[in-house]
This record gives structure tokens, C-alpha cells and sequence, in this order.
């Protein structure tokens, strides 16, 4: 109920957001710190992958700045916005690893991409597939039964890669 207030007071007091805009509430009852609250693309706004690049980079922004290790996603804009979940999994992809590897000492450690079962393969192969192209890191999966899909970017998990540059992500 407390995050449902807090939600409509941040409405009220600045109207609604635009795509690409990340703003956090207190996570109410939710055993979290703070429940981000990003806003991505609908499906012919155009540039639909940068704004999400946009709205994922002001996410990982908000962690920094209140000193939070981990964040958790879901797969934002391939629901009822209509944006294709390669789309999709290629601004995450771009998001989260140029955040990294623009900064030597980030405070996150952590980014879980939490993916349901119909958008789970689509997204994991698109994601690896960008990986590949670019010869850097692709995805492990971790606790994936069939229903459910959880992609964890972990330096834990990169720290045994040979490539200097993709631990400097992870900082």
C-alpha cells in the first residue's frame, strides 16, 4: 500500500514520466531498499533501443548514486509496450555493459535479468548472439526451470575471464 501511495504522490507532484526516465520510491512492505520505477519505449515511439538503453543507464545511475550493489530487472518494454524482445535484449545488453565498462569502480556487483518462460529463450539468445558479435561476454543461465528464466551478470562469474577489458566491467 505504501508504495502505491508513494507511486501517485510522484504523479501528482511531476506528472507522468516520459520514456527513458528512472525515478525510485521506498519499497513500501517489499524486503528491498527501493523499488526503481523506469519507463521504457512503446513499440513505434521510435528509437525504441536507445530509449530503453536510456531508461536501463538511468536505473544503474539511481543504484550508484544511493550506493546499491545489485538490481533486479524485468524484461522492460516487451510486454504491452510491444517492443520485439530482441529489441529488447539488445539495449539491456548495450545498457549494462557499456555502463561498466565506462567506470573503474562501479558500486554495483550485481544485475539480474528476471525473464518469463515466453520471452526467456528469444531474449537469452538474442543477448548471447550480441555477445558474440562483439566478442565479449555471453550470459550463463542460472536457476532456469521451464517456466522461469534468471540471467545474473556477477563479477564473481566473469573474475575467471581472460579478457582484461570485460572484468573492468565488473569493477
Amino acid at each position: 500500500e505504501r508504495l502505491k501511495m508513494e507511486s501517485q504522490q510522484l504523479i501528482r507532484e511531476y506528472g507522468a514520466l516520459e520514456s527513458g526516465m528512472a525515478v525510485y520510491t521506498s519499497a513500501g512492505e517489499l524486503s528491498y531498499k527501493a523499488v526503481i520505477h523506469a519507463v521504457g519505449p512503446q513499440q513505434g515511439e521510435g528509437n525504441e533501443q536507445h530509449r530503453l538503453e536510456l531508461a536501463l543507464h538511468r536505473c544503474l545511475e539511481l543504484c550508484e548514486l544511493n550506493d546499491w550493489h545489485s538490481i533486479a530487472f524485468p524484461a522492460i518494454s516487451s510486454g504491452i509496450f510491444g517492443v520485439p524482445i530482441e529489441v529488447v535484449a539488445q539495449g539491456f545488453f548495450h545498457a549494462i555493459t557499456h555502463y561498466w565498462d565506462a567506470r573503474d569502480d562501479s558500486v554495483i556487483q550485481q544485475v539480474h535479468i528476471c525473464l518469463t518462460e515466453k520471452n526467456f529463450r528469444p531474449f537469452f539468445d538474442a543477448f548471447r548472439d550480441e555477445g558474440a558479435a562483439e566478442d565479449e561476454y555471453a550470459p550463463t543461465v542460472v536457476d532456469a526451470p521451464e517456466n522461469v528464466g534468471h540471467i545474473t551478470l556477477d563479477e564473481q562469474d566473469i573474475a575467471d575471464l581472460d579478457d582484461d577489458d570485460i572484468k573492468d566491467w565488473f569493477k
